[in-house]
């Protein structure tokens, strides 16, 4: 009887090892399995992190990679705009240029038609005052009225003589719309213009045209001495 009851409660402490052999073995492994569960969290958090940073850094990347295209395009674009400002400003200074050569060449073609008309008409002048000359000295016993020089203002600012209306200036303006040569018509009309060759007109008249003879001759004579420096 009392070995049975000592067999029994070997036993029971048999089995109560085995029993705490199992909960330490089960301890170790729930042990083992939660720091390889937590290895794993850890890793895949890392793997997580990893992957973040990779995807940021790539974002960071085709940012800047966009930021530079952006500044590609702003400076090409820049590039382009400054190149037509340029190009318009060139045909702007062509057309500019074109145009004043044109106003000028205009300018030049109208000053020489106006002095083509002017020259022609102070021939015209010239020619129609040296055919009252003529016809005045042709009948001078006859004629009442000198025959004065086409009135042409001096451009020099000369006093006008009081008979003719005319100066130094005025008269060789006048030969030279003759269109002969100055210093050869000058010396010949220097014989016409001498006061005693005035001495035959009508008396009522005489005085009065040879005033105005005198003052031809003088401004002559100074143009004879004038062309002959």
């Amino acid at each position: 009887m009392v070995r049975t009851s000592t067999k029994s409660h070997s036993s029971g402490h048999l089995q109560m090892a085995v029993i705490t052999l199992a909960l330490v073995a089960f301890a170790l492994v729930v042990k083992v399995l939660v720091s390889a569960y937590r290895e794993h969290q850890l890793k895949v958090e890392l793997k997580r992190q990893r992957e973040e940073y990779e995807r940021r850094e790539q974002e960071r990347i085709r940012r800047q990679e966009e930021e530079r295209r952006r500044e590609r395009e702003g400076e090409y674009e820049r590039q382009r705009k400054e190149q037509e400002r340029r190009e318009r400003e060139r045909k702007q200074r062509e057309e500019n240029h074109r145009r004043e050569q044109d106003e000028q060449e205009r300018r030049r073609q109208q000053n020489e038609q106006e002095q083509f008309r002017r020259s022609e008409a102070e021939h015209k002048a010239y020619n129609e005052w040296r055919q009252r000359r003529e016809d005045f000295f042709e009948n001078i016993e006859t004629r009442a009225i000198f025959p004065d020089p086409p009135f042409w203002p001096c451009s020099a600012g000369c006093r006008e003589s009081e008979g003719l209306k005319a100066c130094r200036h005025s008269i060789k303006k006048l030969y030279r719309a003759s269109g002969c040569d100055l210093g050869k018509l000058i010396k010949e009309e220097s014989q016409f213009w001498h006061p005693d060759k005035f001495s035959r007109c009508l008396p009522s008249a005489r005085d009065d045209i040879k005033a105005k003879a005198t003052e031809m001759s003088k401004i002559i004579n100074a143009l004879k001495d004038e062309t002959q420096l």
